[in-house]
């Protein structure tokens, strides 16, 4: 075979292999972009399944975080319950003191068990504890769902502040028709 020979069926090798390239390229090309759009977008029942399996990953160190803080986290429902029951019924209440995890109900009301003899002058008042944390553990649950929720951080954060106002407000609730019902039954 002559030199000519083989450069014509090189050019020729190359124009078909050319060819075919542009053909598969061009006829797979829209394929080739549903394929990728379709992994792009997952399915409902996907990504619900990695949303509840995220939830389920961030419920261990986000609870045992809410545990550790608990005193942090209760100190605004111990203020706005300091504020609301004194103020509300002044005659019954007089402080509401947070000590750790618990909420201690002082009341104006004098108390003395029978059987017990306090010294001359002294007067013992009726004082009553209430979990803290019984009504807060919505938190640990809310702040794992926003985690694992596919939005953006400053969304996250706006969706946990307010999130966190309205369980401090639950628990202020909680805490303060507790306090009235181990006033009456108690």
């Amino acid at each position: 075979m002559s030199k000519q020979q083989k450069q014509r069926r090189r050019k020729s090798k190359q124009k078909t292999s050319a060819n075919r390239s542009a053909s598969t390229q061009s006829a797979s090309q829209p394929e080739l972009q549903a394929r990728v759009q379709a992994a792009a977008k997952p399915s409902p029942q996907r990504s619900l399944r990695v949303f509840l399996g995220l939830t389920l990953l961030w419920l261990g160190p986000v609870f045992a975080l809410w545990y550790m803080l608990g005193p942090i986290l209760l100190m605004p429902v111990a203020w706005l319950a300091n504020l609301v029951l004194p103020g509300l019924y002044p005659h019954a209440f007089e402080a509401v003191e947070l000590q750790a995890y618990t909420f201690d109900i002082v009341t104006q009301f004098n108390y003395s068990p029978p059987g017990t003899q306090l010294p001359a002058g002294m007067v013992a008042q009726y004082v009553f504890s209430l979990n803290g944390l019984k009504y807060g553990y919505g938190l640990p649950l809310l702040l794992a769902l926003i985690l694992a929720s596919p939005t953006r951080i400053p969304h996250k954060l706006k969706h946990f502040a307010l999130g966190f106002v309205i369980i401090v407000l639950v628990q202020l609730w909680g805490i303060c028709f507790e306090s009235m019902i181990g006033l009456i039954f108690k």
